[in-house]
């Protein structure tokens, strides 16, 4: 649902007929492609899962877990040191800086958006795409496909959207998505500061998640 304002996601699950799970995204993916079809709360059993795991092998200290990211960490990870705004959704699209600068469109080789080549001939006629953008990849492709950013990593935008720990605003119903996917051709949803939001349970083919390693107490 992304909030109450936006409607891509009921038209992406219109045509793909149903909600897609990571076991049947609808599309084929290789064993490096990221995860997708997760919800947060499966994205936060996971890091509860992989932390358990490696603790139990003796590879993992106990004051050390696994976690999703949170809202600040993930836009200092893309760039963004600091933010006007106290929630993610008052800072929601403040900063008017893409992942590669300022200039629409991106850049050959700037990330897995919706280019041209994702009209693969199952979508509806008004499916969205960048016009004369192509990345390669019509869905989802393998992790560090495209260049590291200035921190270091990828995919910080383009490929699936990451859910993150927080609430979007004190209502406490939907949480934090950042980034972009392969689904995202809109300016505004490719800015740096973007933030979709969507309840805990929903899962779709252009969601994923990454988890980070913290020594401070779970969130």
């Amino acid at each position: 649902m992304f909030g109450e304002k936006r409607v891509w996601p009921i038209v992406i699950a219109s045509a793909l007929k149903r909600r897609r799970t990571w076991k049947y995204p609808g599309f084929k993916q290789g064993s490096t492609d990221p995860v997708v079809g997760v919800s947060w709360n499966d994205a936060k059993a996971f890091c509860e899962w992989l932390t358990k795991l490696e603790r139990d092998s003796g590879t993992l200290p106990e004051n050390i877990h696994f976690r999703l990211p949170s809202d600040e960490e993930w836009s200092v990870a893309v760039g963004l040191n600091s933010e006007p705004g106290n929630t993610p959704e008052e800072k929601n699209s403040q900063i008017r800086v893409l992942p590669w600068g300022t200039k629409w469109a991106p850049p050959t080789r700037a990330g897995n958006y919706a280019g041209e080549e994702s009209r693969i001939g199952k979508e509806p006629e008004d499916w969205a795409v960048i016009k004369g953008y192509h990345d390669g990849y019509p869905r989802t492709s393998p992790v560090e496909s495209f260049a590291a950013n200035k921190n270091g990593l990828h995919d910080m935008a383009g490929n699936v959207l990451h859910w993150c720990g927080d609430w979007y605003n004190s209502d406490n119903k939907y949480r934090v998505l950042r980034g972009a996917s392969w689904f995202t051709s809109c300016h505004g949803d490719l800015l740096a500061s973007y933030r979709a939001n969507s309840v805990p349970d929903y899962s779709t083919n252009y969601i994923g998640f990454r988890c980070v390693m913290a020594q401070e107490s779970s969130r």
